[in-house]
């Protein structure tokens, strides 16, 4: 595997730490900007959010090349699994788009988090809360490649 293609390789715990925060940021800063006063653009930039980070890691994207035989089979099953009544509640609102349901998911939690956190350094904080760095074993399949 080439450097360039290392860099956008779903299988490398660095490019997926660095989605996820980057995720986790421009999440951020939509909460801070004007457009939060605005529901309806507020929940459109959300959507088109979960839409291109979901289109990263199902393999929409043409910059990222996904887990063969992972991403496409067994993610599916265990964001299923992990997300359990949330997928239930929510995989209709993306038409059973498992990845949008899930970054759904991870910006309720993180909406969640931000409006209980205090601090200059809230990114880390995020970045640090076991519920994120679970997800990024989960999207990376570490548990899978442990056993």
């Amino acid at each position: 595997m080439s450097q360039v293609k290392s860099q956008a390789y779903l299988g490398n715990p660095e490019v997926v730490t660095m989605l996820v925060g980057r995720f986790c940021a421009e999440f951020e800063e939509l909460l801070s900007s004007p457009v939060r006063f605005d529901k309806v653009m507020f929940r459109d930039k959300c959507n088109a959010q979960i839409r291109r980070y979901a289109d990263i890691f199902a393999g929409r994207n043409p910059d990222y090349q996904i887990i063969e035989g992972f991403t496409e089979v067994k993610l599916p099953m265990r964001l299923r699994a992990a997300l359990g009544e949330f997928w239930i509640k929510n995989q209709a609102n993306w038409e059973g788009d498992d990845l949008c349901v899930f970054f759904e998911w991870l910006l309720v939690m993180l909406f969640d988090f931000i409006k209980k956190a205090s601090g200059d350094d809230m990114l880390l904080e995020i970045m640090a809360k076991p519920s994120i760095q679970s997800s990024v074993r989960l999207l990376l399949g570490m548990e899978m490649r442990a056993a």
